[in-house]
């Protein structure tokens, strides 16, 4: 694990994926989404979605393709009615390095405390080598996607859906390109799928069986 990419700080940007692209689209629920939520984003026609697509860690300038850059983030911000919003977190990966807020607190005072110079076995080393949930996450293979546009992202939360008979049910978000994964021209390219070079449309969220919606880009801007 690169302690640097945690540990530097940059003025004017956030701690933790602070390269990122903002876009601005429209939130278009499938037909079944309201029969599992009384959500508004799910009960209307259509809502405006702010979109925020990031490289992992604190470097402002990490290249994309750079294995650090992964889990690649997806911020979800639905604008409701009456000035109300709703927000999905999700990263690249389908698995978080660890289960509780005390473990995530102790894995990253170990990063902190395994700077260079730090004897060996390193905090980060020692903390890998008794929780193999946060090792398997680490040595992930890391292959760059073709674009923001074309990585599945998962959602860091389960929520709970109720529809308007009262049924209750958990799920987590996964946002799934709709013309399929597609990785870096320059790493192989999976079998059958096509490689996607914009974002002109991703579907923004799944919470299975259901299919939600699309995100289509409006201009975007490029953020800190």
């Amino acid at each position: 694990m690169c302690s640097v990419c945690f540990l530097e700080l940059h003025p004017g940007y956030r701690p933790m994926h602070a390269k990122g692209i903002v876009c601005e689209g429209t939130f278009v629920p499938a037909a079944a989404a309201a029969s599992l939520s009384r959500a508004p984003h799910f009960q209307r026609e259509s809502v405006p979605v702010t979109v925020r697509f990031s490289d992992s860690t604190g470097l402002p300038d990490i290249p994309d393709g750079d294995p650090n850059a992964s889990p690649r983030g997806l911020g979800i911000k639905f604008h409701l009615p009456g000035g109300a919003e709703a927000d999905i977190i999700a990263h690249s990966v389908n698995a978080f390095p660890v289960g509780t807020a005390e473990e995530f607190l102790e894995l990253l005072q170990a990063v902190a405390a395994s700077g260079p110079g730090a004897p060996k076995p390193t905090p980060i080393e020692a903390f890998l080598g008794t929780h193999p949930r946060a090792l398997k996450f680490v040595t992930a293979p890391k292959p760059a996607p073709a674009s923001f546009a074309s990585e599945s992202y998962y959602a860091m939360n389960a929520f709970r859906f109720t529809n308007r008979d009262g049924v209750s049910r958990h799920a987590r978000y996964q946002i799934h390109p709709a013309d399929g994964e597609a990785l870096s021209p320059t790493r192989k390219r999976p079998s059958g799928r096509r490689i996607i070079s914009s974002m002109n449309s991703l579907s923004t969220c799944s919470a299975a069986p259901w299919s939600c919606g699309w995100l289509r880009n409006s201009p975007s801007r490029a953020v800190p």
